[in-house]
């Protein structure tokens, strides 16, 4: 939903979807760009309420079909009060990207991992708070970019980090069936939070929801295949 650091070279400028044509904003992120980010990370907090919800391992049909529903009918909601948040020239597609991008690999997990909640969970956590907590970073207290993307900054990808180990983190240790210890779980998730916040700090000319959370969740399928097991 926002390069890794600059949220605020989205929002008080021009939007096309090319975010190279997107000209360095001034600090802090705006009105409607804190709205943004409050309704980014509001599906983050179901990362933590699921674990309170019975399900069986692995996960019902029903459980997938009710959760997929869920994700939809919020992705549809989101989409008809998108004018809310839309930023400058942002595009129809560029919006349908945003919203729905956000859950697909959230509910692949589900579906691919049935016997692995934690991963969906995890890859939930890293894309809603990471994404959050680099552009209120970035914006508030980024100053040094990175070399590849003079619009990300090198505060906002620390944000990034460090907000989705504690939330992702959690997430998968509390979901685990094992259950996982805390250091299995630091284990499994810190290399997908990793490379989701170098995959998020590239210059790409569409939203990054999709390569983030698509790199966070293979890495952390792949890492929890060795650490844990399927």
């Amino acid at each position: 939903m926002s390069d890794v650091s600059v949220m605020g070279a989205c929002e008080s400028a021009d939007y096309s979807g090319d975010r190279s044509a997107v000209p360095r904003a001034s600090k802090g992120l705006s009105r409607r760009e804190w709205r943004r980010k409050r309704w980014h990370v509001l599906p983050g907090c179901l990362a933590f309420v699921v674990r309170w919800i019975p399900h069986d391992r692995p996960v019902a049909l029903l459980f997938n079909i009710v959760a997929t529903a869920i994700a939809v009918g919020w992705a549809l909601w989101a989409r008809t009060r998108f004018q809310k948040i839309r930023r400058s020239g942002e595009t129809d597609a560029a919006a349908n990207s945003v919203v729905f991008g956000y859950a697909a690999f959230v509910l692949l997990s589900l579906w691919v991992f049935p016997s692995n909640p934690e991963l969906a969970m995890a890859t939930l956590a890293t894309l809603a708070w990471g994404d959050a907590a680099a552009a209120v970073v970035g914006m508030n207290l980024g100053v040094r970019s990175w070399p590849w993307n003079p619009r990300t900054t090198i505060l906002g990808t620390l944000g990034f980090i460090g907000a989705a180990l504690v939330t992702a983190v959690t997430a998968y240790h509390c979901e685990s069936a094992l259950p996982a210890s805390w250091w299995q779980s630091v284990q499994v998730v810190a290399p997908g939070v990793f490379a989701a916040a170098a995959v998020e700090s590239l210059p790409w000319k569409f939203d990054d929801n999709l390569p983030t959370a698509l790199t966070a969740w293979i890495v952390l399928a792949v890492v929890h295949g060795g650490v844990v097991g399927f």
